[in-house]
């Protein structure tokens, strides 16, 4: 069960309020696109969410996962990329990660779904010289109809899964594994002389929570990297959804 410290409080309060932050403008994803900061309720009515014939049964999108990540959390100190903490660093790559490493969105059918570390080695740049990198975190938008996390413990050598509607074990599989290249590619990049141990890969849990509708996944990411970015356990049920 999620119980809501004071804490978590006032960030759930925050990600709703209409009012304006200094410390967090704007975010700027890698495509270019900006998301002023205006509060999560702001993001909502401007139209950032999947459409539904409920509208309260709406799918976040992309800027609302990603502005979540990059600001929401780092404004209050939780975690910055390139923020040193006794953790080590995190780093939240965009919810465009994963498709442009796939090219899903090539204008050659023929490359689309297929590995491309090229696509998205600029990406890592500010990553090369961190050695104090601990956590990867990276959300995958499915098709627009699932969301999905993946985390890197580098310190560890693993790669988790965690999806609050799980997935056949090929399709977490497959995943893992291009994200395991990715890593083995990023490492090649660094030209790190360090012998490093391979990658052990973890497919979702049965203790992962559990989404009891079709459209909460992007919520639910979004708590698993709270939680984990606060080194506390993947515990919550879908009573804590609503207020969110």
């Amino acid at each position: 069960m999620f119980n809501t410290t004071d804490e978590q409080k006032k960030i759930l309060n925050d990600i709703i309020s209409n009012e304006s932050h200094q410390d967090a403008k704007e975010y700027k994803s890698s495509w270019g696109d900006i998301v002023s900061w205006g509060g999560m309720k702001t993001l909502l009515n401007e139209g950032h969410l999947s459409t539904t014939n409920d509208t309260s049964k709406k799918k976040l999108k992309d800027d609302v996962v990603n502005f979540y990540l990059k600001n929401c959390l780092s404004t209050h100190g939780l975690l910055k990329c390139g923020q040193e903490t006794s953790q080590g660093n995190f780093f939240f790559f965009t919810t465009y990660l994963y498709q442009t490493l796939l090219q899903e969105k090539s204008k050659n059918i023929n490359c689309r779904g297929t590995y491309s570390f090229k696509s998205v080695e600029n990406w890592t740049n500010n990553l090369i010289n961190d050695t104090n990198l601990a956590k990867l975190f990276i959300p995958i938008n499915l098709n627009n109809i699932h969301w999905v996390l993946i985390v890197v413990d580098i310190i560890e050598r693993s790669i988790h899964y965690y999806d609050s509607c799980h997935a056949g074990k090929d399709e977490q599989l497959q995943r893992l594994q291009n994200i395991e290249r990715f890593m083995d590619d990023f490492e090649t990049k660094k030209k790190s002389s360090e012998k490093k141990s391979k990658w052990s890969l973890y497919l979702n849990d049965g203790a992962t929570p559990q989404q009891k509708n079709s459209y909460d996944c992007g919520v639910f990411i979004c708590l698993f990297c709270y939680l984990i970015s606060k080194q506390q356990p993947v515990k919550f049920d879908q009573s804590i959804i609503p207020s969110f």
